[in-house]
C-alpha cells in the first residue's frame, strides 16, 4: 500500500489530489515519464539528446535515482507532479557536483537535498507545488531529518523555496548542468527536533500555510508566490471573508 504524505480536496472541481512515496517499481516509472513530460516535452528543457533522457521509454532518469526517494503527486489517480529527496548519509548530493559542499556537510552531516521539483502545466495555478512542499516537510519529519539544502535558480524558482524558509547560504554561484546558462545559489534551512522550539515553530508555520494556501485555492498560490508581503499580507483577511 502506497505511502501518503499529503493529500487535498480541490473544493471546485472536486479532484482528489495526493502525494506518496514512489516505493515501486511502478511508481518510479511514472515519475520519471513524468519528468520525461514535463522536462522534455511541455518545457524544452532537455534535448531528447541529454543523457539523463532514455528517449526509447520516454523517461528522464540519472543516477542520483538509485539512492533517492521520490514524491509522487497525483491528481485523481493520474500523475501530475514530483519532488526528489537525497539524503547525504546515503550517497552523494546532486549540488556536490557543481560547489563544494564540505563547510555545509561538515556543520550538518545528515541533510536532505530537494531536486527535480515540477508540475504539469495545467497544474501550475492551484495548489499541486504547496501541496508537494507540504509532503516533502512530512517525509522529512517522519524521517527525522532536520536540515534541508536546495539550489535556487536565481531570480525563478529559488522564490517558492525563499518564501517557506530557506535561506542563501554563501554568495557563490554556479552552474547547473541540467540548465545551461542559468545560475544558482545554495539555499538551507532547518527544521528543528520535533520538541524543540524550532520544530514547534515549524510545524505551526506548516499548519497554517497549508490552512491559508488550500483555503484561498488559485488565489492562494498566487500569495505563496510573493510571501504574503505589504499590500498583499493585509488583504488576505478581505479574501478569505470572500470566499468563506
Amino acid at each position: 500500500m502506497s505511502i501518503i504524505l499529503a493529500q487535498h480536496v480541490d473544493p471546485s472541481s472536486r479532484s482528489h489530489m495526493k502525494v506518496i512515496l514512489a516505493n515501486t517499481d511502478a511508481e518510479r516509472e511514472l515519475v520519471y515519464r513524468l519528468r520525461y513530460t514535463i522536462y522534455v516535452e511541455e518545457m524544452g528543457l532537455l534535448s531528447r539528446e541529454h543523457p539523463f533522457v532514455d528517449e526509447g521509454r520516454k523517461r528522464v532518469i540519472d543516477p542520483f535515482d538509485a539512492y533517492s526517494a521520490n514524491l509522487l503527486l497525483l491528481v485523481d489517480d493520474v500523475p501530475a507532479g514530483t519532488v526528489r529527496v537525497t539524503r547525504s548519509t546515503d550517497g552523494e548530493l546532486e549540488v556536490a557536483s557543481y560547489r563544494d559542499m564540505t563547510d555545509v556537510l561538515m556543520r550538518d552531516r545528515d541533510v536532505v537535498e530537494v531536486t527535480r521539483l515540477m508540475v504539469l502545466r495545467s497544474q501550475r495555478r492551484g495548489v499541486a507545488g504547496p501541496l508537494l512542499f507540504k509532503a516533502t516537510y512530512a517525509y522529512c519529519r517522519q524521517a527525522g531529518i532536520r536540515v534541508i539544502v536546495a539550489a535556487d535558480k536565481v531570480g525563478n524558482l529559488g522564490r517558492y523555496y525563499r518564501n517557506i524558509g530557506l535561506e542563501q547560504v554563501d554568495n557563490d554561484l554556479f552552474e547547473y548542468a541540467l540548465v545551461g546558462s542559468a545560475r544558482y545559489a545554495l539555499l538551507r534551512c532547518d527544521i528543528g527536533q520535533p520538541r524543540s522550539f524550532r520544530g514547534l515553530r515549524w510545524s505551526l508555520t506548516a499548519v497554517v500555510f497549508s490552512a491559508l494556501v488550500f483555503r484561498l485555492g488559485s488565489i492562494g498560490h498566487n500569495y505563496f508566490r510573493r510571501n504574503f508581503k505589504g499590500r498583499t499580507r493585509r488583504a488576505a483577511p478581505r479574501l478569505l471573508a470572500q470566499r468563506a
